[in-house]
């Protein structure tokens, strides 16, 4: 995953400015006391439809890339048992986001965070990154809303294994079959990924 941070091919970075976290009162007391920001475990905040969103986007791109429904099974099933397991349930996934905007007043999010009365607090963007650029697992980006740059995304992500997908096509050989899975696990990673920014 590190591998990806800082390159303009994966998320649009923020390199400086001001960012806002809007919260309550009491979350700001919880701030201040404490003096570290508190994130989110992303199995909290995600719900089914975020989860369908992004198999609805693969699906569109795998489409768009005539993907045969063999190479698509792969993708889909690899995805369902790297966020489910073997038993059904969430996987114990330890993805935690913190969120920030580079809105500094922004009705929807004083409603969401504050219900109408709490604090947004600015931070320099540049400090963040230095802070982030510490720990090698930590990804950043500015959130996609464009549906087209979602897909578009997703798309050139695939075509970097075109090559294993084009020879399982033509033979689906255990050899194939295992070169095409590594890039398929690593794509559903880079996904699972997407899926936050989203």
């Amino acid at each position: 995953m590190n591998k990806y941070r800082n390159s303009d091919d994966f998320l649009d970075q923020i390199e400086s400015g001001t960012l806002y976290h809007y919260t309550s009162a009491s979350g700001l007391l919880g701030i201040i006391s404490n003096e570290c920001l508190w994130v989110s475990k992303s199995n909290y905040l995600n719900d089914i439809s975020e989860t369908k969103y992004i198999n609805e986007l693969i699906v569109d791109a795998g489409r768009e890339l005539n993907l045969s429904s063999n190479v698509m099974y792969m993708i889909m099933s690899e995805k369902a048992y790297i966020e489910y397991g073997s038993n059904g349930d969430v996987n114990g996934q330890n993805y935690y986001i913190l969120s920030l905007t580079v809105n500094p007043d922004s009705l929807t999010l004083w409603s969401n965070y504050s219900s109408y009365y709490g604090y947004n607090i600015g931070f320099e963007g540049g400090a963040l990154r230095e802070i982030l650029e510490k720990s090698p697992m930590n990804v950043d980006g500015r959130v996609i809303y464009d549906r087209d740059a979602q897909i578009e995304l997703i798309r050139k992500e695939i075509e970097k294994y075109r090559v294993e997908i084009d020879d399982f096509i033509v033979d689906e050989s255990e050899e194939n079959r295992e070169k095409l899975k590594i890039g398929i696990d690593i794509l559903v990673v880079i996904f699972m990924l997407f899926g936050m920014f989203f």
